[in-house]
This record gives structure tokens, sequence and C-alpha cells, in this order.
């Protein structure tokens, strides 16, 4: 599902699947035993700029994701109930049916999204290798505590990202992450508060 705030600003929703969630007869989604693989996952276009928001979502989910992009029936839902809005124009659909494996020389294949706001503060379940390598994010950014006792994010995550070429940034390293987006230009600023 999409929703359009304004004349810059939309969000396209591309997960979970509601089509295959139990939906009880007053329209209510069930609690979810699964609640990182069923995170809220959605693509925000604001004023020329992209940015993937994924929740906890994990490894099995990144997958499903995939597969309904490479076989379309992603785009098809979106087509079936965004047509009124125009939602399959545009970015959103090449997205959606752009091909996992693209030929590297083929630049006009390729799609990269502006900002990945990393699945489950770089845990170790998410950010796979295909997950990351489709999106192409110009920029990581991982929300993690300082010190927390998980030790995110995973150093294996950490080295996908490298490998992707994406500048990243960590809150528990930097602190306060902002964006301001203009024009299709986002600039980054970062502060660690009580840090002389």
């Amino acid at each position: 599902m999409s929703y359009k705030a304004d004349k810059e600003t939309s969000l396209h929703f591309i997960a979970p699947d509601l089509a295959h969630m139990d939906v009880n007869a007053s329209g209510n989604l069930p609690v979810s035993e699964h609640q990182n693989h069923d995170s809220v996952v959605f693509l925000l276009e604001m004023a020329g700029a992209s940015m993937l928001f994924t929740g906890d979502m994990d490894a099995a989910a990144e997958q499903d994701l995939l597969y309904m992009i490479q076989d379309g029936s992603l785009a098809a839902q979106f087509e079936q109930k965004g047509a009124d809005i125009g939602v399959t124009e545009g970015f959103v659909q090449r997205v959606l049916t752009r091909p996992l494996q693209v030929d590297s020389k083929d630049a006009s294949a390729s799609v990269s999204i502006d900002v990945l706001k990393v699945a489950h503060h770089g845990s170790k379940t998410s950010s796979t290798e295909a997950w990351l390598q489709y999106w192409n994010a110009k920029t990581a950014v991982i929300s993690a505590g300082v010190n927390n006792t998980y030790g995110h994010p995973n150093p294996g995550v950490m080295e996908r990202l490298e490998a992707t070429g994406s500048d990243i940034y960590r809150t528990d390293q930097m602190g306060e992450v902002q964006m301001r987006v203009k024009d299709g230009k986002i600039d980054i600023r970062y502060k660690l508060i009580g840090v002389e």
C-alpha cells in the first residue's frame, strides 16, 4: 500500500505481506509470534531522495521480499491496490521490477537507494549480502546503543556493508544522526550529547 503525504513525499509499504497474514473478522491483525519477521518495511520517497526503513526484519523476510520482487508479485500488488495514485510510476516501479541479478555493464538497469536503515540494529539475523546488493544503498544508518549486550552491529554485517561501498553512520559511535533532504540532496550531521 502507498500513502502520498504531500506532492514531494510518498511512503510505499512493502512488508509484511498482508495478503498472507490471518486477519480476523474485525479486520485486526493477529498478535505475531515472529514480530521481527513481520516488521513493517517501507520505502520513503521525499524531495527527490529515497530511503528504505526495515524495522527488525530478519533474513527470511528479506529473502521473501526479494522473491516477491523477482517473480513480480510485489509490483502486481502495488499495481492492483495503488493504480489510482500512480505508485507504479518512476522510481518505485524500477525498484519493484528490477531483476535481482543485474548486468554490471548496464547502468540503466541498476537502482540505488539513497539511505538504508539497517535492519535490527545490525544484528547477524539480517542484512544478507543479496539484500544489500539489491538495494545498493549510498548511505546506511545503524541504530544501536553504546555497549549494548547484543554486540550490535554484528561484525559480519559491517563487513557486508563496507563491501557495498555504503557510507555508514552508527548511533553507537556517532550519537544522533540527522538528515535534511532538499532537492534530492541529503545533508547528514551527527553529534554525541555530553561528549566534549
